[in-house]
């Protein structure tokens, strides 16, 4: 057992050499976080590619902030297992 530093949080642990995260949740939020500049990189390039016309209907669309639909509980217990 040695001494790690959890790659999410900072929170110091002791595992094995080969672990990266504290726990699953820091785990299951890097793999979220990796995987969300993934989706964002392919709807740039999907979004590229429309013809102009296309393009400007996405350009104009509002930009909703779900945070304003949470409750502060929700939203805590969001900021807890790692989704915000």
């Amino acid at each position: 057992m040695v001494e790690i530093t959890c790659r999410t949080c900072g929170t110091l642990f002791k595992g094995r050499p080969n672990r990266r995260y504290c726990s699953s949740l820091c785990r299951r939020a890097a793999e979220r976080e990796v995987k969300g500049d993934r989706e964002v990189e392919r709807f740039s390039e999907f979004l590229n590619s429309l013809p102009p016309a296309q393009k400007a209907f996405f350009d104009n669309l509002p930009v909703v902030d779900f945070n304003d639909c949470l409750t502060p509980e929700q939203r805590e217990n969001l900021k807890k297992s790692g989704w915000i």
